[in-house]
């Protein structure tokens, strides 16, 4: 792994628990722009309303108001975690249907034009996983089957031009397969890399995703996966943003992943008790 790239990724990060710290508001956070957001569902005369509301992360002040027709929500990448949705710069929002498992709403919160409603096509279903720093780019996780229950790799759209690109986001071994369930991520702090921890069949792993560059990289962790039986994982970023420290309840094991200029090095060490 070139120097270049590493440097790239040694970041400081900040997980959603500890961004949602600094404020009771719930809902979706954007760590670089303090703000949150959440999005709630009105039915009047049959029809649906969904109506997102941006505000102050540390005064609670209302800073945007937004309707979309039908019935939307924030995404949730990861199932039972903290929503998401909200760019790193605040300037752009992400809506997942709640009918339908390929529409999605973008909206500009910096900008009077109205959301625009992407319509995807893939052969499985499409859930949230990511947006660049300046929401300009999408990332949707694509599964095997219309259940969503196994992820099968990842997928950009041009928010722009609204196409979702042909070719899925490549790890950099080569492969485009990432079969397992995502269980915890964390995001760095300048809102340039996500980390998500997935249990697969085979073994737990942690899928990097620089979200501006569209660069992905697997790290497997030395230990059997059960993505029916996750158990509870903890997942920091620690030394300066160097080292992610992944914990399993399951497994009792700590794993030191070394997301810096040895990139991919995983130390494994058993919790006591």
């Amino acid at each position: 792994m070139p120097l270049a790239l590493a440097a790239v990724i040694s970041l400081t990060a900040v997980g959603s628990a500890n961004s949602t710290s600094r404020s009771p508001l719930p809902g979706a956070i954007a760590p670089g722009a303090d703000v949150a957001a959440t999005a709630t569902v009105r039915s009047t005369g049959g029809s649906s309303v969904t109506r997102l509301v941006v505000r102050d992360l540390k005064t609670g002040a209302l800073r945007v108001v937004r309707t979309v027709p039908g019935a939307w929500a924030l995404p949730r990448p990861v199932p039972g975690g903290a929503p998401e949705g909200l760019s790193w710069d605040g300037s752009t929002a992400v809506l997942r249907s709640r009918t339908s498992t390929d529409r999605f709403a973008v909206i500009k919160l910096k900008a009077q034009s109205p959301p625009r409603i992407l319509e995807l096509r893939a052969s499985g279903a499409l859930e949230y996983d990511a947006l660049s720093r300046s929401g300009s780019k999408l990332y949707l996780s694509e599964y095997a089957d219309k259940e969503a229950e196994t992820l099968d790799r990842i997928r950009v759209v041009d928010v722009a031009s609204g196409r979702m690109r042909a070719r899925a986001v490549v790890d950099k071994s080569g492969s485009t397969a990432m079969a397992g369930v995502p269980v915890i991520r964390v995001v760095s702090r300048d809102g340039r890399t996500t980390y998500t921890l997935y249990e697969g069949p085979s073994h737990p792993f942690v899928h990097l995703l620089m979200t501006d560059s569209a660069i992905s990289i697997c790290i497997d962790l030395p230990a059997v996966g059960s993505p029916s039986r996750a158990g509870r994982w903890t997942l920091r970023l620690d030394d300066g943003g160097r080292r992610l420290r992944a914990t399993s309840s399951r497994l009792r094991k700590q794993f030191l992943v070394d997301v810096g200029q040895q990139l991919g090095t995983v130390t494994v060490a058993n919790l006591p008790g």
